[in-house]
Formats: C-alpha cells, structure tokens, sequence
C-alpha cells in the first residue's frame, strides 16, 4: 500500500457485505459509544466514522476478507481518477489502524 500524504483511502458499496454479522454487531456498538452523531451529520461523516471504527476492530483474518472492498486514491488528480488495490497484510492493516481516520475523506479535489 502506498503510504503517501497525498493518497486517500476509500471504499466499495460491497464492503458491508464482506463483513460478519458479529464484527459488523461489535464494530456498530463502538461505533453509537464512541461517536457524536447529531441530525447535522451527513451520511459521508456517518459512513466513513462506521468504516473507521471497523477497520480498528477488525483482526488480520477478518480484514483480509475485506481488502478487497478497499483501494487508495490520488487526494489531488488531473484527469480520471486511478485507484490502487490494499494490501491484505499484517503490515496493510496495523497502518491503517493507526491512520484510517486521516486517510478517509469526504471529497476528492479534481484539478
């Protein structure tokens, strides 16, 4: 994975279902504990403050399940926007653990 300043990371629709009913349970649970979400909240911050808090509770096996639902981006680009496939490693999901709050975002700035 690339682990640049200038890169993002997103996620496909998909993601959901890659993941278990018990995680998706766990994860939902530190999710509504942990975060403040007022009727001002739009559903990117929703989504992407869900997806953070599962990314961190997942365990190597579960995230190698879901990798696939995930790719890193350009924050800046010129033309068509290319998307990097994420690693399944150990390594891949340590990093975005510690960082996944910072590199999901809303918007995208088109040049």
């Amino acid at each position: 994975m690339t682990r640049q300043e200038t890169r993002g990371i997103g996620y496909f629709e998909t993601f959901f279902s890659a993941v278990e009913m018990e995680t998706m349970a766990e994860a939902l649970k530190q999710f509504a504990l942990g975060h403040q979400v007022t009727e001002k909240s739009n559903e990117g911050e929703v989504l992407n403050g869900f997806i953070g808090t599962l990314i961190k509770t997942l365990e190597l096996e579960e995230f190698q399940a879901v990798a696939p639902q995930l790719f890193s981006y350009l924050r800046h680009y010129e033309g068509s926007l290319e998307v990097e496939s994420i690693g399944a490693s150990k390594e891949d999901l340590s990093y975005l653990k510690d960082n996944i709050d910072r590199l999901l975002q809303e918007e995208i700035e088109v040049m």
